[in-house]
């Protein structure tokens, strides 16, 4: 009897076996086509081995809503779907960092930044999936070359705050010439609030006077929808408001 058992066991393992090699196969031809479960089945592979995924994948679908919920998800609200353990959550958070740093190492191929096509290839792209706020900003030498880019500033679903002295001073410690910031809206459109018009304004003006161009404030969206500063004339409002106020003091 205990022979008979280890035959069927074995013959379940083939069984599954048999189930990986076809989807490892579907996954060589993976295109923007291939079903939620099927890709999070396979994900899914990498941390449990030797153990049918798929309904597991299902479930976590059933869950959240979606792919892009589940990766997004918390390791605690991860934990909380049978059959998922810490190390598979903790792998599961990390797809969106992997996806970011990706995106980060392509981008140093093309290092300069002319348009608000170079920002959204080098940056917009890598965060424009994110389910909270978060704010870059790039700092460029005087022939618009990429020295750095720094997450400065971090919120939730709808907003997000930033510090206009620290950022100004980080761009004068890397003797930045000219400067581009980013952030993402995780929901909604690309359109930027008053606030993200008055803060962008507060740190052109800051910036101008230490001699330091604010060339561009990209906000991306969900949708890869983007909203360019540059595009839609308002860092040149800044700029007449700048020169407006300078006259102004000499007249005086």
């Amino acid at each position: 009897m205990k022979f008979k058992n280890e035959t069927n066991d074995k013959k379940i393992i083939n069984l599954h076996q048999g189930h990986r090699d076809r989807l490892r196969e579907r996954m060589i031809k993976l295109d923007c086509d291939t079903a939620d479960h099927e890709l999070l089945e396979y994900i899914l592979q990498q941390p449990i081995k030797r153990k049918d995924t798929n309904e597991l994948a299902h479930r976590l679908l059933l869950h959240f809503g979606s792919f892009a919920k589940v990766c997004d998800a918390s390791i605690e609200e991860l934990l909380q779907v049978d059959g998922i353990g810490k190390s598979t959550a903790i792998f599961l958070t990390r797809i969106p960092k992997m996806f970011q740093a990706y995106k980060h190492a392509k981008a140093e191929v093309k290092p300069y930044i002319n348009n608000e096509r170079d920002v959204y290839n080098y940056l917009g792209q890598s965060i424009e999936h994110l389910p909270t706020e978060e704010f870059y900003v790039i700092c460029l030498n005087a022939v618009q070359k990429v020295i750095c880019h720094k997450k400065v500033s971090m919120g939730d679903g709808t907003m997000v705050a930033f510090n206009i002295k620290q950022v100004a001073d980080f761009c004068k410690s890397v003797n930045a010439s000219s400067v581009v910031v980013v952030h993402n809206h995780p929901t909604g459109s690309a359109l930027p609030s008053v606030e993200d018009i008055e803060s962008t304004k507060q740190l052109f003006f800051n910036l101008s006077f230490s001699g330091i161009t604010l060339a561009e404030h990209l906000v991306v969206n969900y949708l890869g929808e983007t909203f360019s500063f540059a595009k839609e004339g308002l860092i040149q409002e800044f700029a007449d408001k700048k020169e407006l106020f300078s006259r102004t003091k000499i007249d005086k």
